[in-house]
Parts: structure tokens; C-alpha cells; sequence
């Protein structure tokens, strides 16, 4: 049997030896979660995608009842709803009076009545929500029935064709 000495000096080399592989498993585990960091707080990525513009859908402006009567010599309102059916609200800025059609033709012709000479009109913008419908929108005196205009133009209706400039409301 050996010495005691030799057995403490044995256990002492063996407990060195764990203490060693335990402090290199340490050390190698905390080199690894050190990558591991380092790997989670240092990826990079990429990637591609795709987006297109909608072009923008024309409005759609329909004929209101006006609210006065045009007599020969005066002028008269002209009175119209406008459809947006865009996914964003418009601002209408300007208004210009293109032509007028007359529903009698041969008995009041559509050049007795004459549109207003500043065009694009003035009058103050408005706005048209997403996929709506304005309220009933006016233009005072725009039209002129002509003073002489034939007696056959009483119950006639005459159409004002206009043309709107809107942009995308802010």
C-alpha cells in the first residue's frame, strides 16, 4: 500500500486535473455563448419586395335639379354631384364649362344659352371623401339664356357639360 502522503498527493493531482477540465468546460461553454451573442446580435438580412401605384380612377360628375329657372336674359345655376370612387379623399380645384347641349334642338337651340366667360370658374375647392358621393355642388350664374331667345325654349333643358381638375386631399 502506499504512503498516505502519496495518497493525498494523488487525490491532489486528480482534483487539479477535474478542477482544469471543469474550468476548460466553463471556458469553452462561455466562448460558445459568446458566439452564440455575438451571432444573434450581429445578423444581417436581406430581402426584396414588391409595391405598385393604383393610378388614380377618374371622377364620375353628375346633373343636379337646379334651384332657379332660367328666363330669357338672365343667367341661371348650374348644379352637380361628383362621385370619388378613389380608396383617398380628392380636393376639387378648378371647374371649367366645356359645351351645353339642348334636349330641343331644332326649336332652342343650344347657342341661345352661353356660358360665363372666366373659366376655370372661381369658386371655393371642395372636398370628396374616399368612395363617396358629394352633396349637390353649384355654380351661380354660369349660364346666359339669350334675351331673344324663342318662346319654344320655355321647358326646354339644356345640359353643361363641365370638366373638374382635382388632386389627392392632404
Amino acid at each position: 500500500m502506499a504512503p498516505a502522503h502519496e495518497a493525498v498527493a494523488d487525490r491532489a493531482r486528480r482534483f487539479r486535473w477535474h478542477l482544469v477540465a471543469a474550468l476548460a468546460a466553463f471556458a469553452l461553454l462561455l466562448v460558445a455563448q459568446g458566439g452564440v451573442a455575438y451571432a444573434y446580435f450581429s445578423t444581417t438580412a436581406t430581402a426584396s419586395g414588391a409595391g405598385a401605384v393604383a393610378a388614380p380612377v377618374g371622377l364620375s360628375v353628375q346633373a343636379a335639379t337646379s334651384t332657379g329657372t332660367l328666363y330669357p336674359g338672365t343667367t341661371g345655376t348650374v348644379a352637380f354631384t361628383v362621385t370619388n370612387p378613389n380608396p383617398f379623399a380628392v380636393e376639387v380645384t378648378a371647374v371649367t364649362a366645356a359645351s351645353v347641349s339642348s334636349s330641343s334642338t331644332a326649336t332652342c337651340p343650344a347657342t341661345d344659352v352661353t356660358v360665363a366667360e372666366a373659366t376655370p370658374l372661381t369658386f371655393p375647392p371642395f372636398t370628396i371623401p374616399a368612395r363617396t358621393t358629394s352633396g349637390t355642388e353649384s355654380l351661380g350664374d354660369l349660364v346666359r339664356l339669350a334675351a331673344d331667345a324663342p318662346s319654344a325654349c320655355q321647358g326646354a333643358m339644356f345640359t353643361i357639360h363641365i370638366e373638374l381638375s382635382a388632386v389627392a386631399a392632404s
